[in-house]
């Protein structure tokens, strides 16, 4: 039971359900991020984990500990609970150094905290500005603040609430894996929320969305995007070409051809969704106009015209970029394409 467990967690807000019977367990060194649109209640969970939000429904423990029971009357206060937050929008102490604010909540007689912090800023890039103050620091920068802070005191469970949505794309991928980095070094149990895919891909040991109060689909990044369980994971992790039909023979009929719709019934209403990337030019087969080419760096964007009306997206990794107008003949990755009931 080491790590961070929470059990059968529900949640309202007056008569709006926010969670609905959620159970979540992190290990120890393992790093699980909470994905799904706004409004899922995501960032209600990871408040209730920290002791901010009364608990209504279920029971949260530490390391075996209790540290909450809505049954049992149990409230630890978040302080208590041994717990590092990091919140969005970081929160740090302006009349603090970047020093001052790191050791906050930690014991200055204690040595190997402070060696901890010491060798922290070096690793983190910022023992330069160790003197300096949070409004003089750009966006990054507080960051890695902020998560040195929260992992400073050595807490049992680590909670990140969309820690890189201040910061530029190109910045946000440096200070996405100097992040990583660290926090497997300290080999705590992290529970991050994030509505970013991509991002919950990099991070993530494990990956559960949320939606509408649910855990729809819990599991690896890499089992997520190949294998969706429903299709709003399907869609949540990128833009899909969408068909629908009625299965006959296993399969059903689009502008692409037959696709197979496997564990589906014949009769069954299906709707079949294929990535962009399940869409790869071809030496021979059907053949459609290119509407749109535009480049996206290792690939490039495509929109072809579909025979009767309406667009099919693709991407073509690399090559020269075709020229809107010119005919291409396309295959389908079945790998890519994904069936479920309509």
């Amino acid at each position: 039971m080491n790590g961070l467990h929470l059990s059968g967690i529900s949640h309202a807000f007056g008569a709006n359900r926010v969670l609905d019977d959620v159970s979540v367990a992190v290990a120890p060194g393992e790093l699980v991020c909470l994905l799904g649109p706004s409004g899922c209640g995501k960032t209600t969970l990871l408040r209730l984990a920290a002791g901010l939000e009364g608990l209504q429904t279920g029971a949260i423990s530490i390391d075996g500990a209790t540290v909450g029971d809505a049954a049992a009357g149990i409230a630890v206060p978040p302080e208590r609970r041994g717990v590092g937050l990091m919140f969005q929008d970081y929160a740090l102490f302006p009349h603090l150094s970047v020093r001052e604010n790191i050791a906050f909540g930690t014991d200055p007689r204690d040595p190997a905290r402070q060696a901890w912090i010491d060798g922290a800023l070096g690793r983190m890039g910022l023992a330069e500005i160790a003197g300096m103050y949070p409004h003089t620091l750009s966006g990054g920068q507080q960051q890695r603040v902020a998560l040195m802070r929260a992992l400073a005191p050595s807490p049992k469970v680590l909670l990140l609430d969309e820690p890189f949505s201040g910061l530029d794309v190109t910045r946000r991928a440096q200070v996405r894996a100097e992040t990583l980095k660290l926090v497997k070094e300290a080999g705590v149990a992290t529970l991050m929320v994030t509505h970013d895919p991509e991002e919950a891909m990099f991070m993530a040991d494990r990956i559960l969305v949320m939606d509408a109060g649910h855990v729809v689909q819990d599991g690896a990044p890499t089992a997520l995007y190949d294998a969706p369980a429903c299709a709003f994971v399907a869609e949540f992790f990128g833009p899909v070409n969408r068909f629908e039909g009625l299965v006959e023979d296993g399969a059903v009929a689009t502008p692409l051809g037959r696709l197979a719709t496997p564990g589906l019934p014949d009769g069954a209403a299906a709707l079949v969704l294929i990535r962009p990337e399940g869409i790869r030019p071809a030496a021979a087969g059907i053949e459609l106009e290119i509407e749109t080419a535009r480049p996206l760096g290792p690939s490039s964007y495509i929109s072809l015209r579909l025979p009767g009306g309406g667009t099919l997206e693709a991407r073509f990794a690399g090559g020269a970029l075709p020229a809107a107008g010119t005919r291409i003949a396309i295959e389908v990755d079945q790998g890519r394409v994904y069936a479920f009931p309509a």
